[in-house]
């Protein structure tokens, strides 16, 4: 049986448990352990200022809704563009958060080598990223990983 760190009254165990149900894409919204190890080992790493990107910030890629927040949320760190349709909540303009994803998250994962990625993340004030093997299985050409596992890369952006 694997095992189930404590929650915070009210959290449940939905992601903490997550080893108990088969993972990604049987259920969408499962965070695995390995994903869980990464993302507390992420929350060590960062100063509470900084910030990380994330290729998974959908449930379904396909769709692309914008409603994935377990990476921040098990990190207590900020997360650039992660639940970015939360954000409408708050008066932040849909296509200005459309573009962040499009043109800087998104461009920072499609990018063709680490120069390219880290440079148009430091253009934006981000200073690490967070890639879910669950989305890619590569990380970036040219740069070695501050973190590795079987469900995540981790790089700083230098």
């Amino acid at each position: 049986m694997p095992s189930i760190s404590p929650s915070p009254p009210g959290w449940g165990c939905r992601w903490r448990c997550a080893g108990l149900r088969p993972s990604y894409p049987a259920y969408a919204d499962t965070v695995t352990p390995a994903e869980e190890e990464a993302t507390l080992w992420l929350k060590q790493a960062m100063a509470p200022d900084e910030v990380f990107a994330v290729n998974r910030n959908a449930k379904d890629p396909a769709i692309g809704e914008g409603t994935w927040h377990y990476y921040t949320a098990m990190s207590e760190r900020q997360a650039f563009c992660e639940s970015w349709r939360y954000s409408m909540d708050y008066g932040y303009d849909y296509y200005q958060l459309r573009h962040n994803l499009e043109q800087v998250s998104d461009a920072i994962f499609a990018a063709p080598d680490a120069a390219t990625a880290f440079a148009l993340a430091r253009e934006n004030d981000i200073q690490w990223l967070y890639v879910s093997r669950v989305i890619r299985q590569e990380g970036f050409a040219g740069a070695e990983p501050a973190f590795e596992n079987q469900a995540a890369l981790i790089y700083r952006v230098e």
